[in-house]
């Protein structure tokens, strides 16, 4: 495991040392974690975008996790987003302009729903942390107020390789198009761990054992994923008076600041109810004591306090593990 932070001056120097980072960085290399840069290329109608395609070695033999990451970037409008998605394999034959066509790719499945996870950022000096293994890897982006974050790769299922091949978590701010930035409303109060706003503002999609995607969502009970304990927030429960609220739990009487695991689970209810398992390396902190910026030390571990988006509500911080 590695991590780095530092400050970008603008998207695109963000998305290069993000992509410098995961396949270059000493540590990783050494511990046999880097991701491998499998093509990188502009879509040949679209010199908005910038795509990279990479795979990640996991933890044990034959393992191979897929995840496309693009930087859009449109100076006119203006607006800037890095998209993250992901599939079950891949083939070179398919386009780089065409990820859908990789086999069991979120596009063509959670996309099709209109799930598309971005990190909106900002085209001027960016403050981040980039944390990563050979399963997943976390970006971390601050300019100004705004605090944008995305998780790409395995989470830690609850269950055998055999029983869930293919743990496989997108997330980051919002699905809304490109062209939405971290000032729009409907996703000020959004991250990949909790989510704002109707179906087509899903901000994270998460593949079943089953092969299919399904979106996580705060209000949606059909369709949806959610992440523990965020989603059983009063204020995330339309009609659930007296349940667990994250925004009543405060320090320990020490003073520390407890980390909660970042369960996800199955809520739909055309399903059966289903645990997951954890975001790795992600925990639920609460919003008292603590600012975004922070740092959370328990047993050793450092972790970053993180807010979503812009959003300052005690119920809906991250703590992000460093090392």
């Amino acid at each position: 495991m590695a991590w780095t932070s530092g400050t970008a001056t603008n998207a695109a120097d963000l998305f290069n040392k993000l992509i410098t980072f995961l396949t270059a960085d000493a540590t990783l290399v050494a511990g046999g974690e880097a991701w491998t840069l499998l093509r990188r290329d502009t879509f040949a109608l679209d010199a908005k975008r910038d795509l990279v395609e990479l795979r990640g070695p996991g933890s044990s033999a034959g393992d191979a996790i897929y995840v496309q990451v693009c930087l859009f970037a449109d100076a006119a409008a203006p607006a800037y987003s890095i998209r993250v998605l992901g599939s079950q394999s891949w083939q070179s034959a398919v386009s780089i302009s065409t990820p859908e066509g990789q086999p069991g790719s979120l596009l063509s499945g959670a996309g099709s729903l209109g799930i598309l996870p971005r990190m909106p950022v900002f085209n001027s000096a960016i403050s981040y942390w980039f944390v990563a293994n050979g399963r997943r890897f976390i970006v971390v982006a601050k300019s100004s107020a705004y605090w944008g974050a995305l998780y790409a790769g395995f989470f830690l299922p609850y269950g055998t390789p055999s029983q869930y091949p293919y743990p496989l978590f997108i997330g980051a701010n919002t699905s809304r198009g490109d062209n939405y930035q971290s000032s729009d409303l409907d996703i000020a109060g959004s991250a990949f761990w909790r989510n704002d706003g109707e179906y087509g503002s899903y901000s994270a999609a998460i593949l079943q054992p089953s092969g299919g995607w399904v979106g996580t969502n705060r209000f949606d009970t059909s369709y949806t994923g959610r992440a523990w304990p965020w989603a059983m927030s009063q204020e995330t429960r339309r009609n659930s008076v007296g349940r667990y609220d994250m925004g009543n739990l405060t320090q320990l009487p020490n003073g520390a600041s407890p980390l909660l695991p970042a369960i996800l689970y199955d809520c739909g209810t055309s399903r059966p109810f289903n645990v997951w398992g954890e975001l790795q390396g992600v925990f639920a902190v609460p919003g008292f004591g603590v600012a975004a910026g922070d740092t959370v030390t328990v047993a050793g571990k450092v972790h970053l306090v993180v807010q979503a988006a812009t959003s300052t509500n005690a119920a809906r911080f991250a703590a992000i593990q460093l090392n």
